[in-house]
C-alpha cells in the first residue's frame, strides 16, 4: 500500500516548474471526487450524500507540487505535520483502490469493480491530466507505477450510460400532484 502518490505532468504547456492554475485547479478537484467516491465504497457509505466523519477522514488529501516540477504530489492527511500514525483497514484499501484507479485511467480500461461514480469521477481526472499535459508518469510508494499518453486515454471509457429508468424519468416530466401543466397562450386565447 502507498501512502503517497504521485503525477509528473511531461511535456506540459507551462514553463517547466510551473503549471497553468486552471489546471492545477481542475486536477485537484477530481483527486477530492475521486478521493470521495472511493472512501464511500472502501467505508460502506452511502453514494450520496453529506459524508461520514470515517469516510471524510479516509477521503481527505493533502495536494501541493513538489519544488521546482510539475508532479502533482497527492496523500492522506491523517494527522498533523502529515505523519500517519496508524492505518485502518479503510486507509490501506483506499490506497489500493487509487492506485489501481489511477492505473486503469493509464491503460484506458474500466475494470469491473468501477462504480458508475467512481468512473464519472475518473473520467474528470483522466479529463484534467489531458488537459494538463500530453503524458503522465504515475508513481506509488515512490514507485513509478505507470507512464502514459493522455491522447491513448479516451473520455468514452469513464463515460457512465443512463440506465433505461432513469431515461425514462428524465424523459417524461409530470406536473406534480395538484398542478396543471403550464398552458402557452394560442392566437385564439387573444
Amino acid at each position: 500500500m502507498a501512502e503517497q502518490f504521485e503525477f509528473r505532468l511531461i511535456d506540459g504547456q507551462a514553463e517547466p516548474g510551473e503549471l497553468e492554475a486552471d489546471h492545477l485547479i481542475a486536477i485537484v478537484q477530481s483527486l477530492k471526487e475521486v478521493a470521495l467516491k472511493i472512501a464511500r465504497a472502501e467505508t460502506d457509505a452511502e453514494a450520496v450524500g453529506r459524508p461520514t466523519k470515517r469516510t471524510h477522514r479516509v477521503a481527505n488529501l493533502t495536494t501541493g507540487l513538489v519544488p521546482g516540477s510539475t508532479t502533482v504530489r497527492v496523500r492522506r492527511s491523517d494527522a498533523p505535520g502529515g505523519q500517519v500514525l496508524f492505518e485502518s483497514a479503510d486507509e490501506a484499501a483506499f490506497d489500493d483502490r487509487f492506485q489501481a484507479l489511477v492505473e486503469a485511467i493509464a491503460v484506458d480500461e474500466r475494470a469491473s469493480w468501477i462504480t458508475d461514480t467512481q468512473a464519472s469521477a475518473a473520467g474528470k481526472l483522466r479529463a484534467a491530466l489531458a488537459e494538463a499535459a500530453p503524458t503522465v508518469e504515475f508513481r506509488a510508494g515512490g514507485l513509478v507505477r505507470s507512464r502514459f499518453a493522455t491522447e491513448e486515454t479516451h473520455r468514452e471509457t469513464w463515460a457512465v450510460m443512463p440506465k433505461d429508468d432513469e431515461v425514462a424519468a428524465s424523459v417524461v416530466r409530470r406536473p406534480p400532484a395538484g398542478r396543471r401543466p403550464r398552458h402557452s397562450p394560442t392566437p385564439s386565447d387573444g
